[in-house]
């Protein structure tokens, strides 16, 4: 028995240095153009220029002294490009090699290497190259610019294709230094809870009571947003939630006489459902984002109370007055995600210009407010 734990603790052991050995392998590092290995938390700052901290110091490796980087499971090799060096991260190598630049600064770029000789790869001249390439190859010779077009897009999965393919009719097989993970949309759904400060007002809609405004007011907001959380720039947020407004005016005129007034509370709990577009800029640990878009909103409970002077209102007027219809609007904000807070939090400011429809006394009415919103992606 003391045999059989000794050999099971022994293989616990031997897996757990096979382990850290592998991921020693996967390690962020770079090769100095003196050949010295370098380990370390490293930040590309575009593509001739990167940021080593080893140990609490920071140090700035160019393209002129740097060969090799490994940095987040993506290898980058210095290469010329029109007489300039640039970092560019190995996708696929072989007769035909294939490079890539992403970076949160830049749009992606592709590059075609055989030989010595490397093409930039542009949405323009795609077509062109790969038809060029193709006519030296068997496989090429039925293939119009338009069929290849159709069958090669613009993107990284077809190029890997065209490579792999290219490289086959040569009589050679790809050696794949890294595989390539495509970097994959995440429908995330997120929590959102907050708070909204706002302010009502009538517009000049309204004849008896143009330009009456309530004080300030607190409200909050609960709902659930579906969004697309990841290292890209656009995404669009669909959303529902739950909002809560509250406002008074006191002694508003009415159209009767000098001596009518009347107050007026009302209670407004609305579903909503926004759609916002949303730019995030792309960064490892805090992402800023700024967004933009409209809202529709179904009322839930609207509670309407009203205090005359000198006057009263009828039942039947009442009961019809007390209805709020749908409200809308629109809201523009800014905010920061954090990717590594609690799976993914979010702190949002919006600002949101709102409208709701009524007849009679509140028509025209509509409310500026200010919100601070949290996010909580929950899967």
């Amino acid at each position: 028995m003391n045999k059989i734990l000794y050999l099971l603790l022994t293989l616990v052991l031997l897996s757990a240095s096979a382990s850290f050995a592998q991921e020693g392998l996967v390690d962020n590092y770079l090769v100095t153009s003196q050949n010295d290995t370098l380990r370390g938390s490293i930040k590309l700052k575009g593509d001739s220029l990167l940021i080593l901290k080893a140990r609490g110091i920071k140090e700035s490796y160019t393209v002129d002294n740097t060969k090799t980087i490994l940095t987040e499971g993506k290898k980058y090799t210095v290469e010329n490009v029109l007489g300039d060096k640039k970092f560019l991260q190995e996708i696929v190598t072989g007769y035909m090699s294939l490079y890539r630049f992403k970076n949160f600064t830049t749009k992606e770029k592709f590059f075609f290497k055989e030989n010595d000789s490397i093409y930039v790869v542009t949405e323009n001249n795609y077509p062109g190259l790969i038809s060029f390439f193709l006519s030296t190859c068997h496989q090429g010779s039925d293939l119009t610019a338009k069929r290849i077009s159709r069958q090669y897009k613009y993107n990284l999965k077809s190029m890997i294709e065209f490579i792999t393919v290219y490289n086959s009719c040569k009589g050679n097989l790809n050696d794949q230094i890294i595989r390539y993970q495509p970097e994959k949309d995440r429908y995330d759904i997120i929590l959102n809870a907050g708070s909204d400060m706002h302010q009502l007002k009538m517009s000049d809609k309204n004849e008896d009571y143009s330009g009456a405004s309530s004080s300030n007011s607190v409200g909050y907001i609960l709902g659930l947003s579906f969004g697309l959380i990841n290292k890209t720039e656009f995404s669009i947020r669909p959303g529902i939630r739950y909002t809560m407004k509250e406002g008074s005016f006191t002694k508003l005129p009415v159209g009767l006489n000098s001596y009518t007034s009347v107050d007026i509370d009302f209670k407004l709990r609305y579903i909503e459902v926004p759609v916002m577009f949303r730019y995030t800029f792309t960064q490892k640990n805090i992402r800023p984002f700024v967004s933009l878009g409209p809202y529709v909103g179904i009322p839930l409970f609207s509670q309407v109370k009203r205090t005359p002077y000198r006057f009263s209102y009828p039942d039947s007027f009442e009961k019809e007055a007390n209805k709020m219809g749908i409200s809308y609007g629109y809201a523009g904000g800014a905010g920061v995600y954090f990717p590594k807070i609690l799976r993914g939090l979010e702190v949002q400011v919006n600002a949101e210009r709102s409208f709701y429809e009524h007849d009679y006394d509140l028509e025209g009415l509509q409310s500026t407010s200010f919100k601070v919103i949290f996010g909580f992606t929950l899967n």
